[in-house]
């Protein structure tokens, strides 16, 4: 495993530690949508795409606005149906 981690430039802490974030970010989401339901409070994560960024690099596929013009839509949009879910600038919900 630690193989494919390195073969893909990363090293294997680094990932590890991305990977635990993410599972308790997804948790907190799940938590708080459900916790705070009946103050009628929404929760959801948003993915903002591929976007041309220093991180995201020349090759992404959006440019910033085109991200954050998206997801302030979903924002304005969302409803309760998409509370604890991991939607993406367009508003379709993502696998976690």
């Amino acid at each position: 495993m630690k193989n494919l981690y390195l073969n893909l430039g990363c090293e294997y802490r680094s990932v590890l530690l991305l990977c635990s974030v993410q599972a308790a970010l997804n948790m907190v989401t799940v938590c708080a949508a459900e916790e705070m339901k009946k103050e009628k409070i929404l929760f959801c994560l948003l993915h903002p795409g591929w976007v041309r960024t220093d991180t995201g690099g020349q090759w992404a596929e959006i440019d910033v606005k085109v991200s954050v013009k998206g997801m302030l839509k979903v924002m304005a949009t969302m409803a309760e149906k998409h509370n604890g879910h991991f939607l993406d600038y367009h508003g379709t919900t993502l696998p976690w």
